[in-house]
């Protein structure tokens, strides 16, 4: 597996070497990252045939129910999914670059994209260097990317993300709102859960939308930016998840997550309290 990844660092454009990492993946009972690589590799140039279509169709099996998943994750994906649908009105046949994807959950919200993963730690694809011309694909996405880059490296990312769009950038991002108290949550959140990711939120501090709007205004690029989610919600589950991983109630966590996924969704966007904002920048 190291020799592996390490050869994906050297040469991350070889499809063949991606749909090997795929099938390694799927080995190893990694369902999402199997999905993904497969994907990416097609993009790359791997020959779709039965067989591979088969393939894709196993690692969806094998993913499961989407629902159970977790409710930050499931929201994040949901929202994105369906906004994507949205912007390419049912035409399937449209390029996508996830930036910095995770291990790809993307892909199984949305199977019939042409989808390409970028996630140094996962498949040697750096979202920071991308190694794609310009316009190489219709829409790029970055999701809860932004506020992990130094923020005065913040202009020049979002500018590589544009420079490979055809048609738009979209970033789903938590930003600096001061009514949603940023810092005595975030050091509250973080003195209990030691995550990782929060400390980043904390050290790179959160972008505002006036970041966005001034990117634009510059550039002449027009934007939407919409509210995403609840904050109080999307509060309270950190805590939920992080006490019932601590419980090891995996179960029931699933449970409560196919709950709040299936059926509260589509009612808890709060527009003066969001969880973060779906931003969409067009060429």
């Amino acid at each position: 597996m190291k020799e592996l990844k390490s050869q994906l660092f050297n040469k991350p454009l070889d499809a063949d070497l991606h749909f090997e990492f795929s099938k390694k993946m799927f080995s190893n009972g990694s369902f999402v990252s199997a999905l993904s690589e497969v994907k990416t590799a097609i993009y790359l140039g791997l020959k779709k045939t039965s067989e591979i279509d088969l393939y894709i169709s196993e690692c969806l099996d094998k993913i499961g129910d989407l629902e159970e998943i977790g409710y930050p994750l499931f929201s994040r994906m949901y929202s994105i999914s369906n906004h994507i649908k949205k912007l390419i009105q049912n035409n399937s046949n449209i390029s996508l670059l996830d930036i910095g994807g995770g291990k790809g959950w993307l892909a199984a919200f949305l199977p019939d994209v042409n989808y390409c993963l970028a996630e140094p730690k996962v498949n040697g694809i750096s979202g920071e260097n991308l190694p794609f011309a310009e316009n190489s694909f219709d829409f790029v996405l970055s999701c809860h990317v932004l506020e992990h880059i130094p923020l005065e490296n913040r202009e020049l990312f979002v500018d590589s993300l544009m420079l490979r769009a055809k048609s738009a950038v979209i970033l789903l991002n938590p930003f600096y709102v001061e009514e949603t108290f940023p810092e005595e949550r975030l050091n509250l959140v973080y003195e209990i859960t030691q995550k990782d990711w929060v400390k980043e939120h904390i050290d790179c501090t959160l972008p505002t939308t006036r970041f966005i709007k001034n990117f634009c205004e510059t550039r002449n690029f027009e934007h939407l930016i919409e509210p995403n989610g609840n904050k109080a919600l999307n509060l309270s589950y950190i805590f939920t998840e992080y006490f019932a991983q601590k419980s090891k109630s995996g179960f029931e966590l699933k449970k409560i997550n196919k709950f709040f996924n299936s059926r509260y969704y589509n009612q808890i966007t709060v527009d003066t309290f969001p969880t973060q904002y779906m931003i969409t920048i067009y060429k």
